[in-house]
């Protein structure tokens, strides 16, 4: 599969989740390190931009030629970028700036990352279960916001999408977590209900332990990257082993769900319940 169809079709559904946010995508090359390609070092693409320029001009293109630079003069610069993060034939993930590239810029959004390392999805999804409502039940949490959960194919990502953007600075007072003052961060107080509740070692921060999860926001700043919707998610540069799925609040409760998810892959994805517009 020449993944820029697959990518095309996920971006339609992503016009209005993924507006104004710069893409970016990891390329696996097998035998090969991993290379990453995003906005502040190879030009900005957009999810916009993806359905736009995937057209039959490019397509014949990809078809007659592997490498871009013989491909170049049946291109426009634009679809030479596009070229450039949809390398043909190999296997990739699809992220996005989630507040933007560049450093400390107001946050439209936050994801909490349920890092689960070693442990099983079905802890990460009790905790996932949990945070939301103990989130939703914090009366002294200072901003409003709508609700987005996100299976990665892995593990969960915890969204509040901002009525109102905040300031850099909220991150920082708010979220970020301090090994020393463990309870002075929502997250830390969260953290610590969680584990009191459901006996799971669970922890804030980006610090990895194993045998333990951690609530990790820290890539909900600007000038760092998120799993987009729908976005593969591999093993390995060959092995695509899950597929990132919006949730409804209610199937992080169902006993069944990580059955259902483990099912899906780039052949059936379209056809399932999970493919809607975000």
């Amino acid at each position: 599969m020449d993944h820029i169809l697959y990518y095309k079709k996920v971006c339609e559904k992503l016009t209005d989740f993924l507006d104004k946010k710069p893409l970016a995508t990891r390329i696996w090359i097998p035998a090969g390190p991993k290379l990453l390609k995003r906005g502040s070092k190879n030009g900005i693409i957009y999810a916009k931009d993806v359905v736009e320029l995937t057209n039959k001009k490019f397509l014949d293109a990809r078809k007659e030629f592997l490498h871009l630079k013989d491909a170049r003069s049946l291109l426009t610069k634009k679809q030479e970028s596009l070229w450039n993060y949809f390398v043909p034939r190999k296997n990739m993930d699809l992220f996005y700036s989630t507040n933007g590239e560049g450093y400390e810029k107001p946050l439209d959004r936050i994801f909490i990352d349920i890092d689960r390392h070693n442990l099983p999805a079905e802890k990460a999804q009790i905790v996932a279960n949990e945070l939301i409502k103990i989130i939703d039940s914090d009366s002294n949490f200072p901003i409003n916001y709508k609700k987005f959960f996100m299976w990665t194919g892995s593990s969960f990502h915890i969204y509040l999408l901002l009525k109102d953007k905040v300031e850099h600075e909220f991150y920082e007072d708010y979220l970020s977590y301090n090994n020393k003052h463990p309870l002075k961060s929502f997250t830390g107080k969260w953290a610590a209900l969680i584990k009191s509740k459901t006996k799971i070692d669970v922890f804030a921060g980006h610090e990895k332990f194993p045998n333990k999860i951690n609530l990790d926001p820290s890539q909900s700043v600007s000038g760092k990257l998120a799993r987009a919707p729908y976005s593969l998610h591999m093993k390995d540069a060959l092995t695509v082993d899950g597929i990132a799925v919006p949730l409804k609040q209610d199937q992080l409760q169902d006993k069944h769900l990580l059955k259902d998810l483990k099912k899906l892959n780039p052949e059936n994805i379209f056809d399932s319940e999970y493919f809607k517009k975000v």
